[in-house]
């Protein structure tokens, strides 16, 4: 059956090369020191000079690409939106505007939404948009979505009766769904709301029996499962039914929650991390782990199941320290620590955004940051080590984050990080008021290198069909029969799967990946890389995965 690319599918593919393109035009390199390290300071937009710097380890690094700062509004929220803009939400102060900005534009919001008190959200395949904000006239909520092409939201609705905790919204990564969390008055229930995100249509709701509190809300990638933490007690309902999936007791009441994108993986916890998996019939805890010690606190974490990782960030009972661990999903001891410097002070400082990108390469950590100004409050760490790739040292606290990847191949290729952090123009602990906004690009030579052309006697790919959903068949054509190994790796050149290893028999052969990794989780939407090695030499070949 012949299958069309759909609509968020199709700009996905636009925007990978838009943006592309766009970065080799407008980017700035950093400026390279004798000792290995990238150092830029500039006056930004919004007149705060900041310091940014890029670890000794990468051969790039990263930017700030804006600065935009609002007073007296603080910024509660921030999503990237189809790999080109940034979405902001925003509090303190009426109106409290919603912002959507170019990333590679100078800061100026593309278009603002005049609200109250709210919080955002952005889709990863999709210009889908959506926002909760408090509403006095109802004594309720407002929900909208948008399209990021237009300030006029595609649809609104309300719901009297209840407010707005934390940031109670979000969409799913291909744009279908939009999950709001609200705390029903005067009973002080939590409930949720799941709505169809291209009319409105309401699908959904579910109250939580248990919890008074909405303290965390996320969404499994396609949209079917949604997950709120409401107090202490952990719920997984149906979006499509409102049907309770499963429900699970921490014994805490805090606001660390991650959800997979296949919605089979859930970290949560204060005290102690917990990581449950979805065995079929239960969430069943896999392990558990305190940060280290006694006296470490679970601040914030992230799950990719497509990239097998979770981040975590960790703060002491002091407060004067923060620490970033980074584990594989189904080990207990973290692959590398980062542990930040000892500050001073009195004021305290956590982790209060953790987010990892859909490949596991990148995760941005956003912290309150302490009174010394010892340690910068926004990092950005890969994967291979502990040491940032990139810390952006902002005038104030940050409240929440995002980060996104995809791949540019010119010659050799290239893994483009966007992030984006924003919070108060003043330490959380200070009085005081106004916001920033920060759009940071990270640039990361990658692994793999097709700039060689392959020699005429050396091993050749043909893929079909590419662009590809589900499977893609790949053609390996080799001088003669020999041993051969044929991997599959992301954009950063991290391994995802070992397609075949061994004696290929005859000089053509073709050989079939389904879009899973090496534990049979369907990879995200985006770019691959599929590197064929044989005895007369290497072929790389790029692939499009567009779900």
């Amino acid at each position: 059956m012949k299958r069309s690319i759909s609509m968020g599918t199709a700009l996905l593919l636009a925007v990978l090369l838009a943006a592309a393109s766009a970065t080799a035009e407008t980017r700035t390199r950093m400026v390279h020191r004798p000792d290995g390290a990238f150092l830029e300071t500039e006056r930004l937009p919004g007149g705060v000079a900041l310091e940014a710097t890029a670890g000794p380890w990468q051969r790039e690094g990263g930017e700030i690409r804006w600065q935009h700062t609002v007073s007296p509004n603080i910024f509660s929220s921030t999503a990237v939106s189809d790999f080109s803009h940034v979405f902001a939400g925003a509090t303190n102060g009426s109106p409290a505007n919603m912002h959507l900005h170019n990333f590679f534009g100078d800061g100026t919001p593309q278009w603002s939404y005049p609200g109250e008190d709210n919080y955002v959200d952005a889709a990863v395949y999709s210009p889908v948009l959506a926002a909760v904000e408090e509403n006095g006239s109802i004594a309720g909520a407002s929900v909208h979505a948008w399209y990021a092409s237009s300030s006029v939201p595609i649809w609104s609705q309300d719901i009297p009766g209840c407010n707005v905790q934390g940031k109670g919204v979000r969409v799913s990564d291909g744009g279908n769904v939009v999950a709001v969390a609200v705390r029903m008055e005067p009973a002080s229930t939590v409930r949720l709301y799941h709505y169809d995100a291209s009319d409105g249509t309401l699908l959904s709701t579910f109250d939580c029996p248990e919890g008074s509190s909405s303290r965390a809300l996320r969404l499994s990638g396609d949209g079917s499962l949604s997950l709120v933490r409401s107090s202490n007690v952990l719920y997984v309902v149906e979006t499509a039914t409102g049907d309770l999936r499963w429900t699970g007791n921490l014994s805490a009441s805090a606001e660390p929650l991650a959800f997979s994108e296949d919605g089979e993986w859930i970290a949560a916890g204060w005290t102690a991390m917990r990581v449950y998996h979805w065995d079929g019939e239960t969430y069943d805890l896999q392990w558990m782990n305190n940060g280290g010690g006694g006296g470490w606190y679970l601040g914030r974490c992230d799950i990719t199941s497509a990239g097998n990782a979770l981040v975590t960030g960790w703060y002491s009972s002091t407060y004067r320290q923060n620490k970033v661990m980074w584990f594989e999903l189904d080990d207990p001891f973290p692959i590398w620590t980062y542990t930040y410097e000892l500050a001073g002070g009195g004021y305290q400082d956590l982790p209060s955004a953790v987010m990892v990108d859909e490949f596991g390469d990148y995760a941005v950590v956003g912290s309150w940051g302490d009174q010394l100004n010892t340690n910068p409050e926004i990092h950005v760490f890969g994967r291979e080590g502990p040491e940032p790739i990139f810390t952006v040292d902002s005038p104030g606290s940050i409240f929440d984050a995002d980060i996104e990847s995809v791949v540019h191949v010119a010659g050799r290729s290239f893994a483009y990080g966007y992030a984006t952090a924003g919070g108060k123009h003043v330490h959380a602990n200070q009085m005081g008021s106004g916001g920033d906004l920060f759009a940071i690009y990270i640039d990361t030579v990658t692994g793999i290198d097709d700039s060689t052309p392959q020699a005429a006697a050396g091993p050749s790919f043909d893929a079909f069909p590419n662009p590809f959903n589900p499977k893609v068949t790949l053609r390996c054509n080799l001088p003669v029969a020999g041993e051969v190994g044929l991997t599959i790796h992301s954009p950063s050149g991290r391994r995802v799967r070992d397609l075949f290893s061994g004696r290929q028999e005859t000089v053509n052969s073709a050989y079939v990946w389904d879009g899973r990794d090496d534990r049979g989780v369907e990879m995200p939407s985006g770019v691959y890389l599929a590197n064929l090695r044989s005895a007369q030499g290497d072929a790389v070949t790029r692939l499009v995965l567009l779900r």
